[in-house]
């Protein structure tokens, strides 16, 4: 099954044996966009959101130098990204019911 072969994948590369009770920790911001994937192959997966103020965010991504992530150099275009973050994370919520842990930033 693909899906299987996707978990498989993705375990191989990152060195992790298939039946591991090893914590994966996934930080790539853009990962958002495949929440609907990461859910299918990886049923059992505890989706953790860390929730920023967005113009705090916007600053960030702004004064970061992400190498070749060009949306970053202007603002407008940061704003237009976090409006589709946030767009895209309440399709998951809404349509795949999925239950995500929600932290503040700030109170980190």
């Amino acid at each position: 099954d693909g899906l299987w072969q996707a978990r498989k994948y993705f375990l191989d590369f990152l060195k992790v044996s298939p039946d591991t009770d090893e914590l994966l920790v996934n930080k790539n911001v853009f990962d958002f966009a495949y929440v609907g994937l990461i859910r299918a192959v990886f049923p059992e997966a505890k989706l953790v959101l860390v929730h920023r103020d967005p113009r705090d965010a916007a600053l960030s991504m702004y004064f970061q130098d992400f190498q070749g992530v060009r949306f970053t150099n202007r603002l407008d275009d940061i704003v237009r990204f976090i409006q589709m973050y946030s767009k895209v994370l309440e399709h998951w919520q809404k349509i795949l019911k999925i239950d995500m842990m929600t932290i503040d930033y700030q109170a980190l």
